[in-house]
């Protein structure tokens, strides 16, 4: 059995150094590897851009965050959220081949000025608004199989 007294100084701060370095390693291989599957996990979107239903997803989540922040009073945030939604909105209405999308798209950028200037007056009278705007977008970017049952 070693007495540990007797070992020297630099063993010491050797095993200590073996330590620090095996962790460093561990953790650089672990960081390596999320990164691959994080870039591997990047060609996803890229292939539901190409069938316009990232788009569609993308629209459906800005409302929602626009029409949650407006139930919670926040509405500058929602403010923000609905300047993301119609420019999001026009570059899909651009990016679209579906004359059919691209008409009911257009319908739903009618709603901008009213919207717009409700929440810039900070008037709950934007929620209801928002909440036909999120529905109207919902039926508008679904994809045949989904249903939604909101009351209006």
């Amino acid at each position: 059995m070693t007495d540990f007294a007797t070992i020297p100084p630099f063993m010491w701060f050797l095993s200590l150094g073996l330590l620090v370095l095996g962790f460093a390693l561990g953790i650089g291989i672990e960081r390596i590897r999320s990164g691959r599957r994080t870039f591997a996990g990047r060609a996803a979107p890229k292939r539901f851009r190409e069938a316009h239903l990232w788009d569609r997803t993308r629209l459906r989540d800005l409302v929602a965050l626009m029409y949650l922040e407006a139930n919670r009073h926040n509405y500058g945030r929602a403010s923000e959220w609905a300047s993301e939604y119609y420019t999001e909105l026009h570059r899909t209405i651009e990016e679209t081949g579906d004359p059919e999308l691209k008409e009911s798209l257009k319908e739903l950028t009618r709603t901008r000025d009213a919207i717009i200037a409700s929440l810039a007056q900070g008037d709950a009278v934007a929620r209801s608004g928002i909440q036909d705007l999120f529905v109207s977008t919902f039926e508008t970017t679904r994809s045949g199989r989904e249903e939604l049952s909101v009351a209006r």
